[in-house]
């Protein structure tokens, strides 16, 4: 046998046993929770019930990839190339999806609640049965399939059919908070209003209960003196822990992780907690791997009012938890845990 011969053979034969190790870190029910999965070529990769909770899958190939009931919640899709998937009965909550491609998803009764979907073109996509509640972004749903799906409090307002009429949305769940392109015709469409938003029920002003003789009058505010902090939105200081986030630098991130585009936002606190820290972990804090990064557990419970340019608001309560820890740059940042 010639050498040249020999030495192709023995290349062919490496490279058949390296192609099982290469893939063997994806599949069916693999967990890929926190990992680094960005550029990767997962086409048609089965993953189904995968755990890919805050996997960074960004600009990922995963055309027609297969991740029915896969756990997707905080996942960074950002640029991921989605057309054909199948995501039916997944978990997107929280989960980054500006400027992936969608065009042809299956999204059938899956969670997609609350995302903002940044401009996203759902040309040919199935969200049959799929919760979209709070949902906003949407910029095209050309033959869209919306049949039996939950749009209660969805901001369409803005999105286009850019074949006329081709969307389906027959049985799609609706409120009075849900926003509709202009000119869509709702009652033709066959979606169902299934709720209305009762009008508030007016307090009676509360009557000041009579001082006791011997108590001393409240003492007045000096002209121009600030008005004093509720309490309950101020951490006191003997409960933050040290080298703890302080609560403007929880506020400002938490802001801009919950603010919606093109419209008002407002928020309200009632309370910032702090708990001990505590060392972090890799996976489930998604701190730096190998590293003594220190966590701050945070419980934060915030009235979120959206406002939108008719004129209209939507209050959304907000009771969750968070851990917070610096950067390597020495910078503030934080990791969603879950709702209260």
């Amino acid at each position: 046998m010639k050498p040249s011969s020999w030495f192709a053979k023995a290349l062919l034969a490496l490279s058949l046993l390296l192609i099982p190790a290469i893939a063997q870190d994806v599949g069916k029910g693999k967990d890929f929770g926190g990992k680094d999965l960005q550029n990767r070529d997962l086409r048609r990769e089965d993953l189904v019930g995968a755990n890919l909770a805050g996997a960074n899958l960004t600009a990922a190939d995963m055309t027609d990839v297969v991740m029915t009931k896969a756990n997707l919640r905080e996942a960074n899709l950002s640029r991921a190339r989605m057309g054909g998937a199948d995501l039916s009965g997944a978990d997107l909550r929280l989960a980054n999806l500006e400027s992936a491609g969608l065009q042809g998803a299956n999204f059938s009764q899956a969670n997609l609640e609350g995302l903002d979907l940044k401009g996203a073109s759902l040309q040919n996509c199935n969200f049959r049965g799929a919760n979209l509640r709070g949902v906003s972004g949407i910029r095209d749903f050309t033959r869209a399939d919306f049949r039996d799906a939950d749009l209660r409090g969805a901001y369409l307002l803005g999105a286009v059919d850019y074949g006329g009429i081709t969307a389906e949305f027959t049985g799609a769940k609706y409120d009075a908070r849900t926003r509709w392109p202009k000119g869509f015709d709702v009652e033709g469409s066959g979606a169902k209003l299934v709720e209305s938003v009762a009008e508030p029920v007016k307090q009676p002003a509360p009557t000041t209960p009579a001082k006791p003789a011997d108590e001393k009058p409240a003492k007045k505010k000096k002209k121009g003196e600030a008005p004093a902090t509720p309490a309950a939105a101020k951490t006191p200081e003997a409960n933050r822990p040290a080298g703890a986030p302080s609560d403007a630098d929880v506020k400002k991130l938490l802001e801009k992780f919950w603010a919606r585009d093109r419209v008002k936002n407002t928020f309200n606190y009632q309370a910032i907690k702090f708990a001990p820290a505590r060392k972090g972990e890799y996976r489930t804090d998604g701190v730096p791997a190998n590293s003594d990064t220190m966590v701050f557990p945070v419980m934060v419970t915030c009235e979120h009012v959206v406002e939108y340019n008719d004129g209209t608001t939507k209050s959304e309560p907000k009771a969750q938890s968070f851990v917070f820890f610096k950067t390597e740059f020495g910078e503030w940042t934080f990791r969603f845990k879950g709702n209260n």
